[in-house]
This record gives C-alpha cells, sequence and structure tokens, in this order.
C-alpha cells in the first residue's frame, strides 16, 4: 500500500520517534511509505529533499521523507491509499484532501486540548470524522466519552534496540535520579528538580542527573546534565 503520514517536525520527541517507527516498520513490510513535513524556505526544502534529509537520530529509517512548502495544498501531497495525520494542525488539511490521498486515518498521542493549541480548535478537530488510532487506554475512553468515537488502541511499545540491560555503573553508592529537561512547563521539570533538591537536603547520597536535547546550557542545579546524547547511549544512561 501507498501510505502516507503528515509530521509536524522530524525534531528529538517521543511521539515523532513513534510515528517514525510505525512508518520504518511499515516500510520494512513491503509497503511505499511517505513522511511528509512542512517546510516553508524553498532552498533548505529543496536540498532536504535532494539529499533524503532523513532524521539524523533514525539513521536506518526505511520509509521515504518529503518536504513540502504547505500541507494546506492538496497538489503538494502524493496520491495513497492511506493518509495519517499525527497531530491535531493536520487534521484539518487531510481532512479537505480529495479520496485520491487514500483512506483518512487520526493518531493522536496525546490530548492537545490540554497544552498544544486552543482547546476550541483543537475540539474542532477532534469532531471531524476520521478512523482514529490512539495510544493509551484513557484516550480511548476520552474519544467515545466526549466523542461518541470508537478507536482503535495501539500501545506504544519499548524498541528494545534502544532500551535494554547494560551493566549498572558501580563506581559510588550514590543514589542517583534521571529527570527529562524540557521548556514545556507540563514536562514538570521545575517540580522534579524542586524535589529532588529537597531529598537532597535530607539525604546526602542522592544525585540529580538531568538529561534532554533542546538546550545545551541549562539554568537547573543538577550533578549531570547529559545534552543530546547519541541515540544509542540512552541504555546505558
Amino acid at each position: 500500500m501507498r501510505i502516507n503520514f503528515l509530521l509536524p517536525h522530524l525534531k528529538i520527541s517521543g511521539g515523532v520517534r513513534i510515528n517514525l517507527m510505525y512508518a520504518h516498520f511499515l516500510a520494512k513490510r513491503g509497503h511505499d511509505v511517505r513522511v511528509l513535513v512542512e517546510n516553508p524556505s524553498g532552498l533548505r526544502r529543496f536540498f532536504a529533499n535532494v539529499f533524503s534529509g532523513k532524521p539524523f537520530w533514525m539513521k536506518n529509517f526505511l520509509g521515504k521523507v518529503k518536504r513540502v512548502s504547505s500541507f494546506s495544498e492538496e497538489k503538494n501531497i502524493p496520491a495513497g491509499d492511506i493518509i495519517i495525520a499525527t497531530a491535531w494542525r493536520t487534521v484539518f488539511p487531510v481532512h479537505a484532501y480529495s479520496q485520491e490521498k487514500g483512506v483518512k486515518f487520526h493518531f493522536p498521542q496525546h490530548d492537545e486540548r490540554l497544552y498544544h493549541g486552543r482547546k476550541e480548535e483543537v475540539d474542532r478537530a477532534y469532531r471531524l470524522p476520521f478512523k482514529r488510532m490512539v495510544v493509551s487506554t484513557w484516550l480511548k475512553e476520552m474519544f467515545k466519552e466526549e466523542y461518541g468515537q470508537d478507536a482503535e488502541l495501539l500501545l506504544n511499545t519499548v524498541d528494545r534496540d534502544l532500551f535494554h540491560p547494560v551493566e549498572a555503573r558501580r563506581d559510588d553508592s550514590s543514589i542517583r535520579i534521571l529527570l527529562l529537561h524540557h521548556e514545556f512547563a507540563w514536562k514538570g521539570t521545575k517540580e522534579g528538580v524542586e524535589t529532588v533538591g529537597n531529598l537532597k537536603e535530607r539525604f546526602s547520597k542522592v544525585k540529580l542527573i538531568l538529561f534532554g536535547a533542546r538546550e545545551k546550557s541549562i539554568g537547573y542545579p543538577c550533578d549531570e546534565y547529559y545534552y543530546n546524547l547519541p541515540q544509542e547511549k540512552l541504555a546505558w544512561l
């Protein structure tokens, strides 16, 4: 089948990785899979398309990646059998496409009304007629209770190529607490750092380890910070 994914970006993030993993394994099964990303810059878009421009953090990605000037212009979207909107903003253009673009799916991985867009706009996107797939039971229940829609449940699984047992660090007797550093308030970095800080005042063996991929230098106090680690180092971390 010809399957097109519409992604908001290709930056390192959990939601993007899940979509790329599905695209990768569908391509591995022999399907013609394209990941489409908006890029309004004509020159950068040209070079990215000429030189493949696959995400550097998924070097073995088997799908095709194509930058387009805008999702709102249907001519930019290849014909297909299935087209998947992966974020609320991509729902509106996909809804407007002709049937030539394929059966329309929506694959939300969060209640995007909470943080990712104006509640009224996201709500309008969720009410549009799509075949829906979700990554958690609470999202499945939300679409059923609030929108009267049955969604297919696709639970996110652990990528064992990335996360697997490695030899434990035994260089000291500290209690190491690992937290994500992220600028989005709802990720909870601020509260996490404050909580571990309180623990450190009571227990001398506690160490705070932060990691992230957004900012090279951070202002939070911590014992160690790892910025933009290569994917193959995640299991070690």
